[in-house]
């Protein structure tokens, strides 16, 4: 049983099978086609955000997606229960329908390797959400989690003390 289900980048077919896949057996899916995203065609990228759970992008995959499908922001927002758009150093940005939710960068104590921040914010962002935090508590969490990705050399390395982690998001 699966309590969330996200659409990460993979080959063209296999992204739209998997988000086709988890629609039809109703788990809550979210969309972060990455750098698969140019792979597809509007119809295509329409059809995986449709009734998503989440669209997970960063800032320049959410300029693509509105160029892509030709909708507005509040157009394509509204075809699924949130959009997020990462900035980096910037925080990042939940739209849930017509609320806009600003989610502040976490400074990282050092910055040894930027690889899987992204990947590390959407990972605390999930577990948030999967256990049943709002996106203002969930974004929140993601960022503390990519900025402790940051320090910390390569892309499955990070260790977590969730006492250290609980006490650093307070």
């Amino acid at each position: 049983d699966f309590s969330r289900g996200i659409v990460a980048a993979d080959g063209k077919q296999a992204m739209i099978d998997h988000a086709r896949e988890l629609k039809r057996r109703g788990v809550p899916t979210y969309v972060d086609p990455s750098h698969g995203l140019p792979l597809l065609e509007r119809e295509e990228l329409i059809e995986m955000i449709d009734a998503s759970e989440g669209y997970i992008v960063n800032d320049y995959e959410w300029s693509m997606s509105l160029d892509k499908t030709g909708l507005g922001e509040e157009e394509l927002g509204a075809r699924c229960g949130a959009v997020i758009i990462t900035r980096g150093k910037q925080g990042s940005t939940i739209r849930q329908g017509d609320r806009e939710i600003e989610i502040p960068p976490v400074e990282a104590d050092e910055v040894v390797d930027p690889t899987a921040c992204g990947d590390a914010y959407r990972a605390g962002l999930l577990f948030g959400r999967a256990r049943g935090f709002g996106y203002e508590i969930a974004g929140r969490m993601g960022s503390l989690l990519g900025s402790l990705q940051v320090g910390t050399r390569g892309a499955q390395n990070l260790r977590i003390d969730l006492e250290a982690f609980r006490s650093r998001y307070e």
